[in-house]
């Protein structure tokens, strides 16, 4: 199999316009592939009369898709042609691609009983063989069409080394911007997603180019999520792009293992988010050599139909090295026996790691007893629904962490005065705190304000918590909260609220930035107003944020 290629996007609506003109000369060079429009029409003449021209049009999409495509193949089951339902599977092989349309009978990610292709699997990477055997035999009694190709090789004259410069050193802006210059060079829309995002993370939010600068991304992002979309499709679950670049991926645990080394040799991965059904999955993780190369971490349990958390057995990856080059490591929504964290914990072989967190895992006084001492380098500590069992002490434990620079806690339902307070004396490197869904209470709302006296936070975050209208209304227009750069607060819990919410953040200091969920929800008077105050914005998927403007 060849190795994977970007190729230009196929121009589908062109396809089909070309059809319906009768251009049966017109073809589409993609990839190296020059599709004649009118060999595929004559192809579907014995197909339904009705919408002919899309049935064209979808041809030439799965091809394309076969030629982008690791796996080889496209497939396409909800082809409308009339009231026809049809299936299309395109395959490459070495010299062509064989195409072959069926009617359907049904929806579904399987080729009808007509089909010679036995077995057929919904995940992608499991029909290769089958694909394989079909293009090369049986789709010549299903009267299946082959075009001859020849894959070109692409240029690649110091593409690698440039790219390769890139994943040595994902920060270095310089170096993408160069890969850049050489992408756009060969008229690679990938060159203008990584210029435009690296130009994006530095204008102000109040930059008066940002409108268009947003506007344009979002068109050259379509074009260059269809481009790599043959890299990754059927793999990834989800991807970010940063800086123009594939960055992090949400993948299922067992598509490591075929996938992952590849993928992070094409790609500058820093994310991988990992999404587990099983303890037989989580114990394989450990044999994943590839996640030892990886920055950020995230093992996430895959929610039961039944609501209820992934069991595993922490133990099973205990002293594994596929840590190794983690900066950031989060566990996420995995339930474990009564034995609890502690021996992967204790056992864990992290010597980068800069960040950890436990979210929803059954973290309890062993494992915060283990956070407040251990992994000595880790500045950034989360912690999601701990049970406590009341004993306050051991969160105020963590303020006296060495370094302490993030604190996370989310679903803490405990006093948190004395860990406020703890905060406020012993945590001097402290910049960022959140506390999301957390109860609040009298004496911890007067701890938080000594606590913002005391420190000059970069960002406060006190969202979903039970803090009234009126308090927060306070917290405000408080002096203390001068200091503070961004500030992340509860979304509004009643529109009979917002003229009090309104006064008040008039009142708050103008250098704070708001990071306000359903501000976007404000009337285009008041967000008018609130706008020439300070800075309001939402954080988008990929961590970036976007400033709210008035509709």
């Amino acid at each position: 199999m060849s190795a994977v290629r970007v190729v230009p996007d196929l121009d589908v609506d062109a396809v089909r316009a070309a059809y319906v003109a009768q251009q049966r000369t017109r073809a589409f060079d993609v990839g190296g592939l020059a599709l004649q429009v009118g060999t595929i029409a004559t192809y579907v003449e014995r197909f339904h009369r009705s919408d002919r021209a899309q049935l064209v049009a979808v041809i030439a999409t799965q091809v394309h898709r076969a030629m982008a495509s690791e796996v080889a193949y496209g497939m396409d089951h909800t082809v409308r042609a009339g009231i026809r339902i049809y299936t299309c599977l395109a395959v490459r092989t070495a010299d062509r691609v064989v195409v072959g349309v069926q009617p359907s009978a049904r929806r579904n990610p399987f080729p009808d009983p007509g089909w010679r292709v036995k077995r057929w699997f919904a995940e992608p990477t499991k029909n290769m063989k089958t694909a394989a055997a079909w293009a090369a035999e049986d789709a010549r009694a299903a009267d299946a069409i082959a075009f001859p190709i020849a894959v070109p090789r692409p240029a690649r004259e110091g593409g690698e080394e440039l790219l390769a410069a890139v994943r040595a050193d994902p920060d270095d802006i310089a170096a993408r911007l160069v890969y850049a210059d050489w992408l756009l060079e060969r008229g690679d829309v990938r060159g203008e997603l990584i210029r435009l995002q690296c130009e994006l993370a530095e204008v102000p939010l109040r930059d008066p180019r940002r409108a268009a600068m947003r506007a344009r991304e979002v068109e050259v992002l379509a074009r260059v999520t269809s481009a790599i979309a043959g890299d990754i499709d059927g793999i990834v679950e989800a991807c970010e792009l940063r800086r123009g670049l594939l960055e992090g991926i949400t993948i299922r645990a067992p598509m490591l293992a075929p996938h992952l080394a590849r993928l992070a040799a094409v790609h500058p991965l820093r994310r991988v988010r990992i999404l587990v059904d099983n303890e037989k999955q989580f114990a394989q993780l450990g044999a994943v050599a590839a996640l030892a190369g990886i920055s950020e971490l995230e093992l996430c349990g895959r929610p039961k139909p039944t609501g209820r958390r992934r069991r595993v057995e922490p133990a099973s990856l205990a002293g594994t090295r596929i840590f190794a080059g983690a900066r950031r490591l989060l566990l996420t929504d995995l339930a474990v026996d009564d034995g609890g964290w502690a021996p992967f914990l204790h056992a864990l072989h992290a010597p980068r790691l800069r960040a950890f967190g436990l979210g929803e895992c059954d973290a309890g006084p062993a494992e915060l007893r283990w956070l407040a001492t251990a992994l000595p380098e880790a500045t950034d500590i989360s912690v999601e629904g701990a049970h406590l069992a009341g004993d306050v002490r051991l969160l105020s434990d963590l303020a006296r962490r060495p370094h302490l620079h993030a604190l996370a806690l989310r679903m803490i339902h405990t006093d948190l005065a004395p860990l406020l307070r703890d905060l406020a004396t012993d945590a001097a490197e402290l910049a960022q705190l959140s506390l999301s869904y957390c109860t609040f209470g009298p004496a911890a709302l007067d701890a938080l304000l000594l606590l913002l006296a005391a420190r000059p936070l970069a960002r406060l975050a006190l969202e979903g918590t039970d803090l009234t209208a009126d308090v927060i209304a306070t917290l405000l227009r408080t002096r203390e909260l001068a200091h503070v750069a961004e500030l992340a607060i509860n979304p509004f819990p009643d529109r009979r609220d917002h003229p009090l919410y309104l006064s008040a953040l008039l009142a708050a200091p103008p250098t704070t930035r708001i990071d306000w969920p359903w501000a976007s929800r404000l009337r285009p008077d008041h967000l008018t107003q609130i706008l020439a105050h300070l800075d309001l914005v939402r954080r988008r998927a990929d961590g970036s944020v976007d400033l709210i403007a008035p509709a």
